[in-house]
C-alpha cells in the first residue's frame, strides 16, 4: 500500500493562524476483509478554542456529519473519539480541548469502484463564546492510503464497543426519582480509577443527563446521574461510554436497558 506521508502527532498539529478550526478530510486506505473504505476527518483547533462531541453537555454544538451530497456510498460510519468534560463558565461541558480526529468507515454501493465522499459539518467551536460553524470537505477514496498510520492513530483514541452483558462492565441501570442508577460491575476490570467525570450517556429524543457521582459498593460502583426523560412505558436503551474500560486499558461503549419507573 502506497502512502505520501506520515502522521502528525496531535499534540503538534493546529488551524491556519487567524482561524478558530480548519477541517479536513483524509483517505485512509480499504481494509480489505470487509472491503470497506477508510477515511479520517480532522478538525485542527487553534490554541485556546474547543469543540464538542456528539452529545454537548449543559452547553455547546454537536458536532454533526452529513454524508448525503457522496457518491458511490452505501453507508457511513463515523467514530468518536472519547471526549472530556469541562466547566465552560455555565455548566459542564462535553468535547475536545484540542485538534480531534474522527475514524470513519465507509461502505461503497459498487464494490472495486472509486467512492467520492463529501461531507458537510456542522459543529461549534468556542473559546469565550460559541461560534456555529460549518464546513464541506471532500475526498477520492481507494485502496491508497494518504497518510501512514493516521488511520490506527485515530482510531486507538476511540472506545472499544462491547455487547450488553458478556464482558461489558455496566451491569444495570434503573430510574429511581430524578437520578438514573448506573450500577458497574467491579469484577469485570471497571478500575478503581473510574470517576464521574469519565461517564457519558446518550438517550432517545427528550433524555439528558447530568454529571454522574459516584459512590462504591462492594464489586465495583454506583453511580447516580441526574437525568430529564419524558414518560415511558416499555424499556430504553441508554448508551454508556465509560474513559477506562476493560478492552486492554482503553475506553469502552456499550448499551443499558432501562425500565420504566415502577
Amino acid at each position: 500500500m502506497s502512502t505520501i506521508a506520515v502522521a502528525s502527532p496531535l499534540s503538534t498539529v493546529r488551524a491556519k493562524p487567524g482561524q478558530p478550526a480548519q477541517v479536513r478530510l483524509f483517505p485512509a486506505g480499504r481494509d480489505e476483509a470487509s472491503g470497506r473504505f477508510r477515511a479520517v476527518v480532522e478538525i485542527a483547533l487553534a490554541d485556546g478554542y474547543k469543540t464538542y462531541w456528539r452529545e454537548p453537555g449543559d452547553s455547546g454544538v454537536p458536532t454533526v456529519f452529513d454524508w448525503g451530497a457522496s457518491d458511490n456510498v452505501a453507508d457511513v460510519n463515523v467514530r468518536y473519539p472519547v471526549p472530556q468534560r469541562f466547566f465552560d463558565g455555565t455548566g459542564h461541558a462535553i468535547g475536545y480541548l484540542s485538534t480531534v480526529r474522527f475514524p470513519v468507515e465507509v461502505t461503497p454501493v459498487a464494490a472495486g469502484k472509486a467512492v467520492e465522499l463529501r461531507v458537510n459539518i456542522d459543529f461549534g467551536v468556542c473559546r469565550d463564546i460559541c461560534i456555529p460553524e460549518q464546513a464541506t470537505v471532500a475526498a477520492t477514496l481507494s485502496d491508497i492510503e494518504q497518510i501512514a498510520g493516521l488511520w490506527e492513530d485515530a482510531v486507538a483514541l476511540t472506545p472499544v464497543t462491547l455487547e450488553p452483558g458478556g464482558t461489558s462492565p455496566v451491569a444495570r441501570a434503573s430510574i429511581v426519582g430524578s437520578n438514573l442508577i448506573l450500577t458497574i460491575d467491579g469484577t469485570k476490570g471497571e478500575g478503581a480509577e473510574l470517576a464521574g467525570e469519565g461517564i457519558f450517556l446518550e438517550g432517545p429524543a427528550g433524555w439528558s443527563f447530568g454529571l454522574p457521582v459516584r459512590a462504591d459498593h462492594q464489586n465495583g460502583a454506583l453511580f447516580s446521574v441526574p437525568v430529564r426523560h419524558p414518560a415511558f412505558e416499555t424499556p430504553v436503551d441508554i448508551d454508556v461510554t465509560l474513559a477506562a474500560g476493560v478492552a486492554e486499558d482503553r475506553a469502552v461503549e456499550t448499551q443499558v436497558k432501562v425500565l420504566p419507573p415502577q
